[in-house]
């Protein structure tokens, strides 16, 4: 098989509702550029599916649909798509989000095409609520054009809008660490196994529509959960930094200790408060 320029790693569940925003991001992009789609789909109750290869029906754009027996559940849904992929990059969108952009692709390749130190690209996003209306919030705050490892690492969140990211293929394993498999998050641990090997470029416009909702795995959670997840993907994600950097990362670690430790104080939970104060002194 022919390799493409980009592969669009489309991961999905019960994305009925929205499915058609993101092929239509996909179909809207412009520039000469050699494309696949690689639908994973974690076995959605609804028409998820069935409505993808009709949307992509007689478009002349290449879609390959990854078997859908069996449950693979988050991590390895993710998994299995991404290592499917078989561009020079890869572009991840999962069926809730859009693209809002058509020279987004194009825009990527090039500022990766002319860099080989980078080993990604991402820009900004509009965060849109389950209708689609915009909110008022920022995604990344205004930043330079470039992330760097020494930034990445010593962040206690995800500064990345996953609908945003295009990967260099041949940096991602095909069979992804331990870490991974424990982690809370998929997307968080995948930008982490790429900027221990290179630095993310960064285009400061607003490419990507990512949806919130209360459905989602991280918007689902409660606050007190939302920081544990994080501690835990930090740990995680602090094993696989560079030596160079690890005292970075435990410094978001303290930092994310901390955070549990004011929730603890400001919730009036006492038994919780000494136990994350202790956390914090061993730390």
């Amino acid at each position: 098989m022919q390799r493409p320029k980009v592969s669009v790693a489309l991961i999905t569940y019960n994305h009925a509702n929205y499915i058609r925003e993101a092929v239509q991001g996909i179909l809207d992009q412009r520039g000469d550029i050699d494309m696949e789609v690689v639908l994973g789909d974690d076995q959605s109750t609804d028409d998820t599916v069935e409505r993808v290869k009709g949307l992509f029906s007689e478009t002349g754009v290449k879609l390959r649909v990854l078997p859908t027996d069996r449950k693979w559940g988050m991590l390895g849904n993710w998994h299995r798509t991404i290592v499917a992929c078989i561009g020079d990059y890869v572009a991840l969108l999962e069926g809730d989000d859009a693209w809002a952009d058509p020279y987004k692709l194009m825009d990527q390749i090039t500022l990766l095409d002319t860099d080989m130190g980078l080993t990604g690209c991402f820009t900004d996003a509009r965060l849109i609520d389950s209708q689609s209306n915009d909110l008022e919030r920022i995604y990344v705050d205004p930043r330079a054009g470039r992330l760097e490892g020494s930034e990445f690492f010593a962040k206690d969140h995800n500064i990345i809008p996953t609908c945003t990211a295009v990967l260099r293929r041949d940096k991602i394993p095909d069979i992804f660490p331990a870490e991974y498999w424990k982690s809370p998050f998929a997307d968080w641990i995948v930008h982490a196994l790429l900027m221990a090997q290179g630095d993310y470029a960064f285009i400061d416009r607003q490419t990507g529509r990512y949806r919130v909702t209360d459905v989602g795995v991280w918007n689902s959670m409660d606050d007190e959960r939302k920081l544990r997840s994080k501690e835990i993907a930090l740990r995680l994600i602090c094993s696989l930094a560079p030596t160079q950097l690890r005292e970075k990362c435990r410094n978001a670690i303290r930092d994310s200790i901390h955070r549990q430790l004011y929730q603890s104080r400001e919730k009036r939970r006492l038994s919780l408060y000494l136990r994350h104060w202790v956390r914090l002194k061993l730390a």
